[in-house]
């Protein structure tokens, strides 16, 4: 059973199976290992980017938060810890 071209494209990348049909078109492939570029994908990665964005900004918040109840409690187990005064004469 023979591989579809889907398949083939699966096995090597989009971007490797571009370069060998167009060098076996006759077309020159370079390749620029300076240049740092992004992957073409089929999700939406600024949506992606956004959501993680948010996320980080909530747990930076809780984060902030979690001090702020660490603070207070510390302060009850102060005074919890301070004698009682006495309302009698």
């Amino acid at each position: 059973m023979k591989a579809s071209q889907f398949q083939k494209e699966k096995l090597i990348g989009l971007d490797i199976n571009f370069c060998h049909r167009a060098k076996k078109l006759g077309f020159k492939v370079f390749c620029h290992t300076d240049y740092i570029c992004s992957h073409h994908t089929r999700f939406d990665l600024k949506s992606i980017y956004y959501t993680m964005r948010q996320v980080y900004k909530d747990i930076d918040t809780l984060k902030e938060e979690k001090q702020l109840l660490q603070k207070q409690n510390d302060k009850l187990k102060i005074i919890r810890l301070l004698p009682l005064k006495s309302t009698q004469n």
